[in-house]
């Protein structure tokens, strides 16, 4: 495997006493690094990264 840089996704975001983001099926928190970029803040469906870039939830249709 290559030192190439994998696409970052956001499978869940779990919010309670503290907030966990789910990043590539591993849980992280705020603090925590991905890639060597520090993630900054979870929201109820994003992650803010110290790069400037906002990982997103993808909005699956749950109702008709």
């Amino acid at each position: 495997m290559t030192n190439t840089q994998q696409s970052l996704v956001l499978n869940s975001v779990i919010h309670g006493a503290s907030s966990y983001a789910v990043i590539n099926n591993k849980i992280m928190k705020v603090g925590d690094r991905v890639q060597g970029v520090r993630i900054v803040s979870i929201g109820k469906s994003h992650v803010s990264l110290s790069d400037g870039r906002k990982l997103q939830l993808f909005q699956s249709v749950t109702q008709r």
